[in-house]
């Protein structure tokens, strides 16, 4: 069965976005790499809420252009032909992506049970609402080593203790991977 994984470039702190930096977080180029890699190979369907389906949307249809960086094009390439589902409450549309339109745990269990590769939520809150359905089953963080002090935090609204299995730990260019499974 296709595994939900949930995975950032997160500060030490824990933080995934600063009101005031946004520069700590761009991947050099093997680190990109490394990104486009594990999303050929191992994700088929990305899973946002409102927030990043906007975020990635406004971004990634159109960065397969010749004045963008070899990651940057190979990336758009992959994201446009992933499956993208969005859950919101506010749109009534979305481009280039379905709009669920059942219960999340009705579609993430549809989805799961379907063929292919694993499935990768993007954003915090829905994040937080996966984990309060018990719907994640890996965790994948790139700790970048800085400290940010603030912003927003990977985890937030995390029902009581959540047990995790470590399942890897490996030096990336530029941040540390921790790879864990949900128990």
């Amino acid at each position: 069965m296709r595994k939900v994984i949930y995975q950032f470039t997160v500060s030490i702190d824990g933080f995934i976005e600063s009101p005031v930096d946004s520069e700590w977080m761009i991947p050099c180029p093997e680190l990109h790499q490394h990104f486009n890699d594990v999303e050929r190979e191992n994700i088929s369907t990305h899973l946002y809420g409102r927030v990043m389906w906007e975020l990635m949307s406004g971004f990634w249809p159109t960065a397969d252009q010749p004045s963008e960086s070899k990651e940057v094009r190979e990336y758009a390439h992959i994201w446009q032909a992933m499956e993208k589902v969005v859950f919101s409450r506010t749109l009534q549309s979305v481009e280039g992506a379905r709009l669920a339109d059942g219960s999340i745990g009705d579609e993430v269990a549809h989805l799961k049970s379907r063929p292919g590769k694993d499935l990768s939520v993007g954003g915090a809150n829905l994040a937080s609402e996966f984990f309060r359905l018990g719907l994640i089953d890996e965790v994948h963080m790139y700790v970048a080593p800085v400290l940010l002090g603030s912003g927003k935090p990977m985890f937030q609204g995390i029902p009581g203790p959540l047990r995790l299995e470590p399942l890897e730990v490996r030096e990336l260019p530029g941040v540390t991977l921790l790879r864990y499974a949900v128990s």
